[in-house]
């Protein structure tokens, strides 16, 4: 009933191995044309990409994605500062 937040997610398509392999008809005003295009198959409904840095809700969607997924990143790896 209450929306805190909302989020767009993306698949994961590289890391899951996701390839365009359906051959469907573009549709027009109810019409199946002579267009066609490929559909991705999605490998599994579990792998998201979510775009944290762009998003103004972050403070809502960190407490629902696993801290490891969120941590901030270093700019340079500690050798390097050395």
């Amino acid at each position: 009933q209450h929306v805190i937040a909302h989020v767009n997610v993306q698949h994961d398509c590289p890391t899951r191995g996701c390839a365009p392999t359906a051959l469907v008809h573009v549709r027009q005003e109810r019409e199946e044309t002579k267009t066609a295009h490929r559909r991705v198959a999605h490998t599994d409904n579990l792998h998201f990409i979510v775009n944290t840095a762009s998003l103004h809700n972050y403070t809502h969607l960190k407490d629902v994605i696993p801290a490891d997924l969120h941590a901030p990143l270093p700019a340079i790896d500690d050798v390097e500062c050395v």
